[in-house]
């Protein structure tokens, strides 16, 4: 075999191999965008769907996800509502679902978004970041993942690289993908549009408390993110409402900037004519045990006592809306 017909069938059967790499990925991702039986796929597929346009819809971290619950929300209110909460999300990431949420779905009327300080901080790694990676080839997920430094260029344009270390989900992707409809259907989970509900209560209520600092740089560009929000929801005659809910008592760190971010908050605030709503240390909520999960998440029970309540501090917006 002469050296050049050697190296046009080395790069025919190279070529070849990364046909089939990038289309065994296309399968994966196909599959788990078709995934309603596990979250977080189920909520991102539903958003992206155009399956979760609500009249009130919450925005955060965990802390909304875990403590907002959406069935009672819904029938207390009479209005329909989706829960964005994405655990371990500052408010970058909750931007990325957000984004995606406003292209798919028409706006809500009334936006609940999460102002806890420490969320205002960019995070150098993702939590999870298996949850993103079906959807890199969305520009407003990605461009967002590239700035947290957490996900590379290799990750978009080499074949199954953003999977490395993640093979449980690729089974996942390509099972589904084999689903027929039918079963796909069958197996999709009770919707509580959202919203996870811990069980338990807190046993050691002994904290102590981790010293943490954070910078002023991140805390800008958060706020721009939120001036950003606000002002897509003015554009289309809609509220939105900023909320910081229940920690158990003294909460689980010690901000030691907390003051200056506060006073730099504040200002924006009023600046942009936002409201703020702060539960942080709300009585009784903050101070029974039973209603936590852990010292920073609501347990079930606890949801529903603050869900009552934020709907019933802002019953007449929502009523009027």
């Amino acid at each position: 075999m002469n050296l050049s017909l050697f190296i046009k069938k080395s790069l025919l059967y190279i070529s070849l191999f990364i046909v089939l790499l990038y289309t065994i990925q296309m399968g994966v991702d196909k599959g788990l965008r078709k995934c309603y039986d596990k979250e977080p796929f189920a909520t991102f597929n539903t958003v992206i769907g155009g399956k979760a346009g609500s009249e009130v819809v919450f925005l955060g971290s965990s802390r909304i996800r875990n403590h907002i619950d959406v069935p009672l929300f819904e029938k207390i209110s009479g209005k329909t509502a989706f829960n964005l909460g994405l655990d371990g999300s500052n408010l970058f990431l909750q931007q990325t679902i957000w984004d995606l949420y406003r292209k798919n779905n028409k706006l809500p009327k009334i936006l609940f978004m999460e102002l806890d300080w420490v969320r205002l901080e960019k995070d150098k790694k993702i939590f999870d970041k298996y949850r993103f990676l079906p959807y890199l080839n969305d520009l407003e997920v990605s461009k967002v993942l590239i700035e947290i430094n957490d996900i590379t260029k290799s990750d978009l344009y080499i074949p199954l690289y953003k999977y490395r270390g993640y093979f449980q989900y690729m089974w996942l992707g390509i099972n589904n993908l084999l689903l027929s409809s039918k079963t796909r259907i069958n197996k999709k989970i009770t919707q509580n549009k959202g919203f996870n509900s811990l069980g338990g209560h807190l046993r050691d209520t002994q904290v102590n408390l981790k010293n943490y600092k954070i910078e002023a740089r991140d805390v800008e560009q958060s706020l721009a993110i939120i001036s950003k929000i606000n002002q897509q929801l003015k554009n289309e005659g809609s509220s939105l409402i900023l909320i910081n809910s229940p920690i158990f008592k003294d909460g689980y760190l010690n901000i030691m900037n907390k003051s200056e971010i506060e006073n730099k908050v504040l200002m924006f605030l009023k600046k942009e004519q936002i409201e703020f709503q702060n539960f942080e240390t709300n009585e009784p909520i903050s101070f029974n045990a039973n209603l936590f999960h852990d010292v920073m998440h609501l347990n079930q029970l606890g949801a529903k006592c603050f869900t009552t309540l934020l709907y019933e501090k802002n019953s007449k917006l929502i009523n009027d809306k």
